[in-house]
């Protein structure tokens, strides 16, 4: 199950594009086949599509979101300043989503 808030930011990760996002929300209705479709639109598009691919995308979106929160925390941490954690975890991640 992705969360509502984060499926978007996992499709992007796995390259698919936005405009592909926008037609599945706007043909399909039900949360859970938008997931479903995302999936269809990412392995169509994949060369070798695997499940350590899937994993390894959401495990890095889990670690980024971990960071942001323990940003949060941390009054001293800006998330945007170079030499934040949060650059590391994003650049493994594929940059800033």
């Amino acid at each position: 199950m992705l969360p509502s808030d984060v499926w978007k930011r996992f499709a992007r990760a796995l390259g698919v594009g936005d405009s592909e996002l926008h037609d599945i929300q706007v043909r399909d209705r039900d949360p859970e086949e938008q997931r479903y479709q995302m999936l269809r639109a990412w392995w169509r598009k994949t060369d070798e599509p695997t499940f350590l691919i899937l994993w390894e995308k959401a495990a890095a979106l889990q670690r980024l979101q971990l960071a942001r929160a323990l940003c949060r925390v941390a009054s001293s941490c800006d998330p945007d300043s170079p030499s934040s954690p949060m650059s590391d975890i994003e650049a493994s991640f594929g940059g800033k989503q």
